[in-house]
């Protein structure tokens, strides 16, 4: 259970945090209002958690950040994307149906293009080293899973008072209720006003959960990957969109795994003492050293292995070169037995020594100053060898005595780039 944690974590709270989002995109959708400005109130509430940790929270104790000033960013997302969502609802709102939509789309813009012409938010590479509260992404879920519940729990009480049925009443016929004395605007910019708190609220979590942030959070694409949680969970119901949110975020996951499955377990000799053992999350390369040469020359022994793509996706070919004995020394009596290289996505307790550095680096914190960021950094690639990174993408690291590893970026169709 604990590996399956391990491995899945950033999985699962990454389907809570979608939930919410497809539940933010709901609220305006019970009066009937198509609204995409979500990802814009979800990209503020980002920046606005980013600004605080990074600038303003920055004298805490020990290594963790408090989890005390998360909810404190969180409340000031969510007083900020409910302020700003006042106004913008005031003068969106009047319009309907596929006007409203490309209003709010032009929403979500004005914000991108101000965060990429700001010196506060980092422009266009945005804000990174954002801190983190808890030492593994499962940790999250203290957060994120009572937050998702509490938010259900409002919406279905929601639904059931006289505000909730108001809210529907002006989706069926907005005349016929106005007739009855239903005030449509006033009920309008409540709802958007509580999906823009709920958007800019989940978005201070994720600034912290993606360690990052930047203005590619808050996109029309975005916008309408948000959307597709509702159509396909549905929007006649809360559950509808936590559904879509859940099913959404875990499917191609889940494809993935089934992709996986009819290959995972493959054994194969490669080369001389070189075997190679695919499983559905990484491929295991098991090396053998070999004697010194009779004439008493270094016998050195190179294979050639093409990275699967499930587990980096960059298309790098690995040349693995081993010398006898494994400390750089031929001589009789070397170690004949083998050693196992493992070929995987890194991991939040992974250190790696960099050529020239002189002690060993959290693998986290040279993505953050590499820039990496979003699904790339989920999977980035490293080749561990008895416990030690001897490789790892982009980098230059110590090397280890007897291994050498060379890296060949490949096409597709297998072709060097």
């Amino acid at each position: 259970m604990a590996d399956f944690l391990s491995t899945y974590g950033s999985l699962i709270v990454s389907m809570i945090l979608a939930a919410m989002l497809g539940l933010s995109l709901y609220l305006p959708l019970m009066s009937g209002q198509l609204s995409l400005a979500g990802a814009g109130f979800y990209a503020l509430g980002g920046y606005i958690a980013a600004i605080l940790s990074t600038k303003v929270f920055t004298t805490y104790s020990g290594d963790l950040y408090p989890v005390s000033y998360v909810l404190i960013e969180m409340i000031v997302a969510g007083i900020a994307a409910g302020a700003l969502a006042v106004i913008v609802g005031i003068l969106a709102l009047r319009l309907r149906g596929v006007y409203l939509a490309l209003a709010t789309i032009a929403f979500v813009e004005i914000l991108r293009v101000l965060s990429l012409n700001i010196d506060i938010t980092g422009g266009a590479i945005g804000i990174f080293g954002v801190p983190q509260p808890f030492g593994t992404p499962i940790e999250y879920l203290w957060i994120a899973l009572p937050m998702l519940l509490l938010s259900m729990l409002f919406v279905y009480r929601l639904e059931r008072v006289r505000t909730g049925r108001a809210l529907i009443a002006i989706r069926e016929d907005e005349l016929a209720a106005e007739s009855i004395g239903i005030n449509p605007t006033y009920h309008k910019v409540l709802a958007f006003m509580l999906s823009a708190i709920l958007a800019g609220c989940v978005g201070a979590l994720s600034a912290h959960v993606l360690n990052t942030w930047n203005a590619r959070q808050g996109t029309f694409d975005a916008a309408i990957g948000h959307l597709a949680f509702v159509l396909v969970g549905g929007s006649r119901t809360f559950a509808g969109p936590v559904v879509g949110g859940l099913a959404l975020t875990l499917l191609p996951e889940a494809l993935r795994q089934l992709a996986l499955n009819g290959r995972a377990g493959q054994k194969r000799e490669l080369a001389q003492g070189l075997r190679g053992e695919r499983t559905p999350r990484e491929l295991r390369l098991t090396m053998n050293a070999r004697g010194a040469e009779k004439d008493g020359s270094v016998a050195v022994a190179k294979y050639s292995v093409t990275v699967p793509g499930e587990v980096n996706g960059f298309g790098v070919r690995l040349k693995v070169a081993l010398q006898t004995g494994w400390d750089g020394v031929a001589a009789e009596g070397a170690p004949g037995g083998g050693r196992t290289a493992t070929l995987r996505n890194w991991s939040a307790g992974d250190l790696v020594r960099l050529r020239h550095s002189g002690s060993p680096r959290k693998v986290k914190e040279v993505l953050e100053r590499m820039r990496v960021t979003g699904s790339r950094r989920a999977v980035w690639p490293v080749l561990e060898l008895d416990g030690r990174i001897v490789w790892m993408q982009g980098v230059e690291v110590e090397p280890e005595a007897g291994v050498i590893v060379a890296v060949e970026a490949m096409d597709a169709d297998g072709a060097k780039t």
